[in-house]
């Protein structure tokens, strides 16, 4: 039989197949292509096994169509949604007796959608209706990559396979398959089964390599404005303190597992749900792992796409452009905006396939020799001996790489091991990150290098639990990382790391711009004797109202135009030079200047981006400062 099938754009599956191949691994090479869809609705008994709960219970769904199989549409345009009553979702909620009970009612086909360890109920079902399942059905593994990708810590996600080759019709699929090492795949004699696009088509991708997590994707938001995000992470963690930074509670809602729901609660973000509700939809979507695949998220609107990888802090939040990304590409049926993926990187060390193996086969070997030592005192009746063996073989590291309902060598908890070595060495520098998404040959990437003085080590510096004298330290060490490193004074992409730091630490601020660093340094980051160091620096600068006075007049002059950060800037530089304590803003300096509201054109960037500002007309009545704000 032929083993590839090229796929006109626009086309889907089901025009071109009347069913999918048996016995194949399917490389699909496109998201979306309605290969699960063929599935459902082709003619014969399926047990279809999805890796997560939300794409089991969105595949329950289908469009409603009236008598001449036309869609019924509601008032927004979007497709009216039924249940399908030729499938049933299961899962942890679901028990044998409902399989049971919809195995028994007469049905022109039976699909069975579930997780892979939902599969044992289906067996126990079967076996109680006297069905043979293994003759009935076609055993369907879809995203088949994540029995690696999760094998280390789901435990039950490959008890799928002590069933599947026992199945006359079977199959293995996904968009973004990873070959497995089982080899009963070669005993049984499976063949890969390509389906490419007629005419391929990259995927474009803005890769910001950064180390500041939190300063770009502020930049990217201010940078790619849109109604709705949809924003991929995967730590709860991350999702919390970004919300946080952002100051967007109300407006964001956080889709994940209820396990990480009742973390994010614990946290002040109480906007979340376990599964996917379009009512719930807010400006700011994120989501965790279990919506990255498989998923079909429909909304009526080309959101923002933005995939965060915060890989020096959380190593599980590194994806793997040859699955991971190209998944979440495809999440959005109804097209997207613009997608892009803020990461850092860390050069942690990493071994290659052949390492692994040998390491591990090392590790066989080893608990081989306890075992048959432990074996041979129970033969000698050394009973003390046997439990010490017994309990050096229960610590063994090989006992990662069991079977735990078999205690066999689990090849795709070893796949996993080399799968995470695999997507850890794209993230040792950015140049590897680039690197691998280029050689996937499915992106067209814009490698954006976003490098600050103050990075994400910097601020790693600060945890929470740290005494007030060693807050005081790291903060002022920061300040001086940050401003006495070389760097434009007034630069349009401005680090909101920095600037959070200054708005939550004003007086440590203040400390360190009047005193300096050294002096600081100086007094061993005692925080009483930086105050009264502190006064006395601003006792002697009382005179500081009036050069503040001359020192705006000669900048802001009529006519003069200045884009609304180098006002700020400006006034936050000389108000902190002359320890004055107002609000650095353009309604501040409106009380002293006629500003219109109006922005005009001052220019362009170099990518052709309107850069906007303010002129200055005139002087109102001079400077007058209130005298609570003079030294």
């Amino acid at each position: 039989m032929y083993n590839n099938l090229m796929l006109p754009k626009g086309k889907y599956l089901g025009k071109i197949l009347s069913k999918l191949p048996a016995n194949k691994i399917i490389y699909k090479h496109l998201t979306g292509c309605g290969a699960t869809h063929l599935e459902i609705f082709c003619k014969r008994w399926s047990i279809i096994v999805e890796p997560y709960i939300p794409v089991i219970l969105g595949k329950r769904w289908m469009e409603k169509v009236d008598a001449e199989d036309n869609k019924i549409l509601d008032e927004n345009g979007m497709p009216i949604m039924v249940k399908n009553p030729e499938v049933l979702a299961i899962y942890e909620k679901t028990n044998v007796d409902d399989i049971v009970e919809f195995l028994s009612v007469k049905r022109e086909k039976y699909k069975l959608i579930t997780t892979p360890e939902g599969i044992v109920k289906i067996m126990d079902a079967c076996q109680e209706l006297e069905i043979n399942p293994f003759e009935k059905f076609f055993l369907l593994v879809d995203e088949c990559e994540k029995l690696i990708q999760d094998a280390n810590f789901r435990d039950a996600i490959t008890v799928v396979m002590d069933y599947f080759f026992d199945f006359k019709k079977r199959s293995f699929i996904s968009a973004t398959p990873i070959a497995p090492s089982d080899p009963r795949f070669n005993e049984h004699d499976f063949d890969n089964f390509y389906i490419y696009p007629e005419t391929p088509e990259k995927i474009k991708l803005d890769l910001y390599a950064t180390n500041n997590i939190a300063s770009t994707i502020k930049k990217y938001f201010n940078l790619h404005r849109n109604k709705y995000y949809l924003i991929f992470i995967n730590s709860t963690e991350r999702i919390s303190s970004i919300i946080k930074f952002l100051k967007i509670e109300d407006e964001a809602h956080v889709f994940s597992s209820r396990e990480s729901n009742d973390i994010l609660k614990i946290n002040g973000i109480t906007n979340v749900s376990e599964h996917w509700d379009k009512n719930k939809f807010k400006k700011y979507n994120f989501f965790t792992s279990r919506f990255f695949t498989a998923f079909d998220l429909k909304v009526d609107c080309e959101p923002n796409v933005l995939i965060v990888s915060d890989f020096k802090k959380v190593e599980h939040s590194a994806l793997d452009p040859n699955t991971d990304i190209i998944q979440i590409a495809g999440r959005a049926r109804n097209g997207i905006n613009h997608l892009a993926h803020i990461t850092n990187w860390d050069a942690k060390p990493t071994q290659g396939e052949a390492e692994i193996r040998a390491y591990i086969n090392g590790l066989r070997e080893g608990h081989q020799m306890i075992e048959q030592l432990r074996d041979q005192c129970n033969n000698n009746h050394n009973i003390g001996t046997y439990d010490v063996l017994n309990e050096a073989l229960k610590l063994c590291k090989y006992n990662n790489y069991l079977n735990k309902r078999t205690f066999e060598q689990c090849t795709y908890l070893i796949d996993n091991e080399i799968q995470r070595n695999k997507v850890i060495a794209f993230y040792k520098t950015s140049m590897d990150i680039r690197r691998a998404y280029e050689s996937t040959n499915r992106f067209d990437v814009e490698f954006i290098k976003d490098d600050y003085n103050l990075n994400d080590e910097n601020l790693e510096k600060l945890k929470p639990g740290i005494s007030k004298k060693e807050t005081l330290k790291v903060i002022c060490e920061m300040f001086a990382t940050y401003f006495e490193q070389p760097q434009e004074v007034y630069s349009l992409s401005p680090n909101y790391a920095i600037t959070e730091l200054i708005n939550t630490h004003t007086q440590l601020y203040q400390y360190y711009k009047v005193l300096g660093i050294d002096k600081v340094r100086e007094l061993a980051y005692n925080a009483k004797k930086i105050e009264k160091e502190y006064n006395l620096k601003a006792i002697e600068k009382s005179d500081s109202y009036y050069k503040l006075t001359f020192t705006l007049l000669m900048i802001f002059k009529k006519g003069r135009c200045f884009t609304g950060y180098r006002i700020r800037a400006i006034l936050r530089h000389y108000f902190n030079k002359y320890n004055v304590r107002l609000p650095a803003t353009i309604e501040q300096l409106r009380k002293w200047f006629d500003i219109p509201d109006t922005r005009v054109t001052l220019g362009y960037t170099e990518d052709n981006r309107e850069i906007k500002g303010y002129k200055i007309k005139d002087v109102k009545n001079n400077i007058i400062l209130p005298s609570k704000f003079r030294q």
